[in-house]
C-alpha cells in the first residue's frame, strides 16, 4: 500500500513497493482528530526511476489561532533486492502568536527496510529534530523518535507485524498489526498499541491507478480519530 504519508514519514518504502521502471504518484491524507482544531492534512508527490525515488510533501495542522506547517523533501534508494534506504528533511514553522515569533525547526529522518526473505521484513526509523529558532529555552521538548519492527507474511494475502518505538520524552511504546488482502484489491487492517493504548481498524482499495484508505482509531480517554487518504499513480 503506497500511502501518501510514506513519502513524508517512511521514504525507504517508496522504491521498495514499486516494481516499475518509472512511476509517479500524487496523494492527499487527512487525519481528523478527537479535537477538531488539531486536524492534520498532508499533500505529497513522488517520482521514481529504477531504484531511486524523490518526493515532496506539505502538511498543515491546527487552526487559524495556532497552527503548524511542514514542507519537506524525501529520497529513497534500493540496494539490490533486499535493502532500501530513505532520507527525509522537513522544515517546520509555527504561526506567530501576538508579539511572539513562531518557532522554526528542521526534522531529519532516516529509514531502512530489509527483506530477509519473501516472508520476512525488518524496518527501522529514526527522527531527529534541529531547532532553528525558539522563543523559549527548550530541553527535551522536541520529538526524538526511534522505531524498529518486523513484518511476516503468513500467507500470500495475510501479514502480521510487531514493532517497538521510543520517543525520548515518553515510555517505551509497542504495537502489533494484522492485514488481509481480499481479491487482490481490497484490504482490511487492524492494530493495537500500548503507551498510549490505542486500537485501530482500517479498510482500503488498491488498483493500478488508485489507492484509497480509511482508518478509525480509539484512544482512551481522548476518543475517536478518523483518517482518510487517496493516492493516484501512473507507471510504465
Amino acid at each position: 500500500m503506497q500511502s501518501p504519508l510514506w513519502i513524508k514519514e517512511f521514504p525507504a518504502l517508496m522504491s521498495q513497493e514499486n516494481t516499475h521502471r518509472i512511476y509517479f504518484q500524487a496523494g492527499v491524507f487527512s487525519d481528523m482528530r478527537y479535537i477538531k482544531e488539531n486536524t492534520a492534512s498532508t499533500a505529497a508527490i513522488s517520482l521514481g526511476y529504477k531504484k531511486s525515488s524523490f518526493g515532496l510533501h506539505y502538511s498543515y495542522s491546527g487552526f487559524s489561532v495556532y497552527n503548524e506547517q511542514q514542507m519537506g523533501f524525501s529520497y529513497g534508494q534500493n540496494f539490490g533486492k533486499r535493502w532500501g534506504l530513505g532520507l527525509s528533511a522537513s522544515y517546520i514553522t509555527h504561526n506567530k502568536i501576538e508579539n511572539e515569533k513562531g518557532d522554526r525547526s528542521l526534522n531529519i529522518s532516516i529509514s531502512t527496510v530489509c527483506k530477509i526473505s519473501s516472508s520476512w521484513k525488518i524496518y527501522s526509523l529514526a527522527e531527529i529534530p534541529v531547532t532553528l529558532y525558539s522563543s523559549q529555552k527548550k530541553t527535551l521538548s522536541e520529538r526524538y523518535y526511534f522505531r524498529i519492527g518486523v513484518g511476516y507474511s503468513v500467507l500470500e494475502n495475510l501479514s502480521i507485524g510487531v514493532d517497538i518505538a521510543k520517543d525520548l520524552r515518553y515510555p517505551l511504546q509497542g504495537g502489533v498489526g494484522l492485514s488481509y488482502l481480499l481479491a487482490q484489491h481490497f484490504f482490511i487492517y487492524a492494530s493495537s498499541e500500548i503507551y498510549p493504548f490505542k486500537n485501530m481498524i482500517g479498510i482500503g482499495y488498491i488498483s493500478k491507478r488508485w489507492n484509497i484508505e480509511w482508518y478509525g482509531s480509539y484512544q482512551s480517554p481522548l476518543g475517536f480519530t478518523t483518517s482518510v487518504g487517496v493516492a493516484w499513480k501512473i507507471s510504465r
